[in-house]
């Protein structure tokens, strides 16, 4: 109860958390800025995560460090563990970055498209490797959330290449002392 309570608080922080840094980042990183400082799709990506590590090393050790070391040397193999996941950071920045070259080559709908069907391939990876149960159901509420997410990003896209529309405000006086309630 408390536990579940407390991790679901912790994700909304972090995707409100995410999706702040990505919007600040995007302002801020204007195609000048990124030609003047070499900022290529992955020095873009190395410096996101070299920030994020410098903002989130402090937090973590002091909230999580004393019970994480306890847990490690409690391990029947702590080194082959720490190997592991040196290893599995290095695959995830491996991804992430990837990620970050793909994107910079698409276009808006392509990367919406593209980020539809990593969806869809995750996924497949669950029912795959993770032995998940199909029903039609769970199919039927993922089409719905994947298309959502696609329609939505398409129709975005769209939007932001027509023209804007010019607002027209009216707005109508009242004599004095005429208003009735």
């Amino acid at each position: 109860g408390q536990q579940l309570w407390y991790a679901s608080v912790a994700a909304l922080a972090s995707t409100v958390a995410f999706s702040i840094a990505k919007l600040l980042a995007k302002s801020l990183m204007t195609k000048e800025t990124k030609k003047k400082h070499n900022l290529t799709p992955a020095n873009n990506y190395a410096v996101l995560t070299v920030c994020s590590t410098l903002v989130l090393l402090l937090p973590s050790a002091l909230g999580e460090g004393p019970a994480a070391l306890a847990a490690i040397k409690a391990m029947p193999n702590p080194a082959a563990f720490m190997r592991q996941l040196v290893g599995c950071g290095f695959l995830y920045y491996g991804y992430n970055e990837m990620g970050f070259r793909v994107l910079d080559l698409l276009s808006p709908v392509s990367a919406a498209v593209a980020n539809s069907l990593k969806r869809v391939a995750v996924l497949l990876a669950a029912v795959i490797f993770l032995g998940e149960k199909v029903s039609s159901r769970k199919i039927i509420g993922s089409s719905v959330a994947m298309a959502g997410v696609l329609l939505y990003s398409l129709a975005k896209t769209k939007a932001a290449k027509l023209p804007p529309k010019p607002v027209k405000i009216v707005v109508d006086a009242e004599e004095p002392g005429t208003w009735q309630p």
